[in-house]
């Protein structure tokens, strides 16, 4: 069933498939240049809660309709392999991606809100990453760089977090996708230490999984970082002003479809039931 799920997912973002994953009903809008067209968004194929899930559902989602409804929009949603997504956006062959956080480097590759003093108010959501550890090491983090590392240290391949600590000289593991599998060389020593989104360690405690036992979580964040939904360069240029229209719909939206209580657990406890 996943396998088949997949498929009709990415069956939505090949020119003249039948049938999308998402699709609004809103009519055409000035916005859009009144064309009805129909724009492709990509996100990873994991299950995110409360933010998205592999099949197009969650809070992401939610807030996208939300913001397109108001302004006209018809979106399309399609989950892939987060490389592959932004390769996908890259290229122009997809109209853009969510939820990715900023920077200097990722700029030249599609469009972000404009803005750096005024970016964050265009955010989807707000997010932290973690440092875990083996219970009882002396790794730790002080004011977001680590410190006392024995070994590599484990994140998503991907992710932004994998240049922040490279930045640092630490030397990164990203071979690996899946947060279970992270933790898992964490406790088989193959790192000595692992940096993972708050969301994914609050997942992976409401697994209440007898491993993690052995792992514990810095109680301060190791980044704190804002979520977007960026465009192609191609899809930027050809409706500017749809873009900027539907940027601003989600900061309109967003307080409204994203209750307070969707950030995550402190990171040092289990979430209870």
């Amino acid at each position: 069933m996943r396998r088949l799920t997949v498929i009709v997912l990415l069956l939505a973002v090949l020119p003249g498939a039948a049938g999308a994953a998402g699709v609004t009903s809103a009519a055409p809008h000035p916005a859009n240049g009144g064309d009805g067209a129909i724009w492709t968004f990509c996100f990873e194929d994991r299950d995110i809660p409360p933010w998205r899930t592999r099949v197009g559902a969650g809070l992401n989602i939610d807030l996208l309709e939300a913001a397109s409804r108001q302004i006209g929009l018809r979106l399309r949603y399609v989950a892939l392999p987060w490389r592959r997504c932004q390769s996908g956006v890259a290229k122009g062959e997809i109209d853009g991606l969510f939820a990715i956080s900023h920077s200097g480097e990722r700029e030249r590759l599609w469009v972000y809100p404009p803005g750096e003093a005024d970016r964050a108010r265009f955010r989807m959501f707000q997010d932290s990453y973690i440092l875990l550890r083996r219970s009882g090491d002396a790794v730790t983090a002080v004011d977001g760089r680590v410190i006392n590392l024995q070994g590599r240290i484990g994140a998503q391949p991907g992710y932004s977090v994998v240049a922040d600590l490279r930045q640092q000289g630490l030397d990164v593991d990203d071979g690996t996708p899946e947060p279970a599998r992270i933790v898992r060389k964490l406790l088989e020593g193959r790192l000595g230490a692992a940096a993972l989104g708050m969301n994914d360690w609050r997942d992976l405690q409401a697994q209440d999984e007898p491993a993690l036992d052995g792992v514990e979580a810095l109680a301060e964040p190791l980044f704190e970082k804002d979520y977007f939904l960026v465009v192609s360069h191609r899809r930027h240029t050809l409706s500017p002003g749809a873009t900027r229209a539907l940027w601003e719909a989600i900061a309109d939206q967003r307080d409204r479809v994203v209750p307070m209580s969707a950030g995550p657990a402190p990171a040092g406890s289990r979430r209870a039931d």
